[in-house]
């Protein structure tokens, strides 16, 4: 099996680190409790596209079938982001490693509408993106993480996603760049993969077509063996 990560971070327009938003969030309901490292399942307290929430420190991020959604928050400009699985794949995320507090979401008078016991967990895994392959989500000291794991017979060129709501995509030096119309940046930073015996493998992103426009395409260089 071949294993790729890489960290994403987030800048406001002036370069500076961006600090968890005060309110709001990402579609009408509540975000994920505010507590960074969890994601949070959705009982119908966020939007039917929705399958896990994760607070992060640009914003709320929502987890749903084929792809994922950055709402990222920066002196009161606000810029939402998709990156969805390039492909046929409709894989949707599954919980691993239940934390063992649930959360309960009770708004409004109607009880209704009221939401008990939904569980959070330590990462998210979408099983089968492509062939063989696996995308894993967690939530470190550094900020969020994916991971993406090859089988041992799969095509690691099929790995490519899908970015939508961007103004410009930028890949240098093992590191993405996803611009956003708000002036904020979403970076993926610290390329690295390696086989399953811990052999390091080669990988690189690069950017399909010119990197601007409502959707640009990434997936790893011709000739590597990793991620994006």
């Amino acid at each position: 099996m071949l294993c790729g990560t890489s960290p994403l971070q987030a800048s406001g327009p002036d370069g500076g680190a961006l600090v968890p938003p005060g309110t709001g969030g990402l579609n009408e309901g509540p975000r994920s409790a505010d507590v960074p490292g969890r994601f949070t399942e959705n009982l119908g307290q966020w939007g039917p596209d929705v399958d896990f929430m994760a607070q992060c420190g640009y914003g709320p991020v929502a987890f749903g079938r084929g792809g994922v959604t950055y709402d990222v928050v920066s002196g009161g400009v606000a810029s939402r982001v998709r990156v969805a699985f390039s492909g046929p794949s409709a894989a949707a995320p599954a919980g691993v490693g239940d934390l063992g507090f649930p959360t309960n979401f009770f708004l409004g008078s109607d009880p209704a509408s009221w939401v008990a016991g939904a569980r959070s967990y330590r990462e998210l895994l979408y099983e089968d993106v492509w062939p063989d392959i696996d995308v894993r989500y967690r939530i470190t000291e550094g900020g969020l993480k994916y991971e993406v794991l090859v089988g041992a017979d799969a095509d690691a060129s099929a790995v490519r996603f899908d970015v939508e709501g961007h103004s410009a995509l930028e890949a240098r030096d093992g590191r993405l760049d996803i611009r956003l119309p708000g002036g904020q940046t979403i970076s993926d930073t610290g390329l690295a993969a390696w086989h399953e015996g811990g052999e390091p493998a080669a990988a690189a992103f690069r950017v399909r077509g010119d990197g601007t426009g409502s959707r640009s395409t990434g997936g790893p260089a011709a000739g590597s063996s990793s991620t994006r």
